[in-house]
């Protein structure tokens, strides 16, 4: 167990991108997650239910820990459990990025792949399915259901973001298992009930990787009328602005970081002058050489 790398998971810095603001008098900060060795905010989470596992006695290197991803999360539970000598399975559609699916073999991780048409939520349930077959040889860390997900926002993320920007009157995030949303807008509400809690939730069938449609599937720890606002966006707009981050701010990002900053450009446009508008903190997710071809 590597607990030096462990120690480098979160405290990722904070940045303005004054270019995006269509008020000048309106601040919107990125919070470069990055950063994480993983690549991802996922890190976190990963780092969190993996230690909570272990610390109950679910998983060891004679069990297999296997769970639905679409890809981050997935990166982060390979790279914790490589250190610990523990076997992964990554379960995911197939119509996730082959960077993503390289990243997590790399790591010494098995990779399932699913219909690509049916999604994460289909991957999901082949998870279930395989568990409920062979408890005593797989374990499911279950991101979409673990509170841990939550906690691991609430106790880190969320008390960043405080320390960084403490004057923060809204809070923007993708829509995926909710626990970026649900721990931070929980740690950020105790801290000041006026910000804003605002999710980002793409269409059906959208093929922005890592966000969902909540019509489909809403994961157990997500609890929607935690939020303020729900802000409906485009693949398009998440696509040109993910290229924009990359080419005119140098900032490596992937598809749902468009997204997230997508959605920051609404809020601040509706607000008046002197606020400061927060975006996603988790906005930087990929590093370059994994979204290298939307870019192109």
């Amino acid at each position: 167990m590597n607990q030096s790398l462990f120690k480098t998971i979160g405290n990722t810095p904070i940045v303005e991108l004054s270019r995006y603001t269509p008020n000048k008098k309106i601040k919107i900060f990125a919070k470069l997650e990055g950063n994480n060795p993983g690549g991802s905010i996922k890190d976190r989470i990963a780092l969190y239910i993996i230690k909570d596992a272990l610390a109950k006695g679910h998983i060891d290197s004679k069990k297999t820990v296997i769970e639905a991803t679409s890809g981050n999360t997935g990166i982060g539970i390979a790279m914790i459990l490589a250190t610990m000598q523990i076997p992964f399975i990554a379960v995911m559609s197939e119509s996730v990025s082959l960077e993503r699916r390289k990243m997590i073999e790399a790591y010494g991780a098995k990779i399932k792949l699913t219909d690509g048409d049916k999604g994460t939520n289909h991957a999901i349930s082949i998870v279930k399915q395989i568990v409920l077959e062979n408890p005593s040889i797989y374990y499911n860390l279950d991101q979409f259901s673990n509170p841990g997900n939550v906690i691991a926002h609430y106790q880190t993320t969320g008390a960043e973001i405080i320390r960084q920007i403490p004057n923060i009157t809204h809070f923007v995030a993708g829509m995926g298992t909710g626990g970026t949303l649900m721990g931070v807008g929980k740690r950020l509400k105790q801290y000041n009930s006026a910000i804003q809690i605002v999710g980002i939730e793409p269409k059906a069938h959208s093929l922005i990787q890592g966000l969902r449609n909540m019509k489909d599937y809403i994961p157990l720890i997500f609890e929607p009328d935690k939020l303020d606002k729900i802000i409906s966006i485009e693949d398009d707009e998440a696509f040109e602005l993910s290229k924009d981050l990359v080419k005119n701010e140098g900032i490596s990002v992937g598809i749902s970081s468009g997204a997230n900053l997508w959605g920051s450009m609404q809020i601040a446009s509706k607000l008046k002058s002197g606020h400061t508008a927060s975006r996603f903190p988790a906005l930087f997710l990929l590093s370059q050489h994994r979204f290298f071809h939307i870019v192109s």
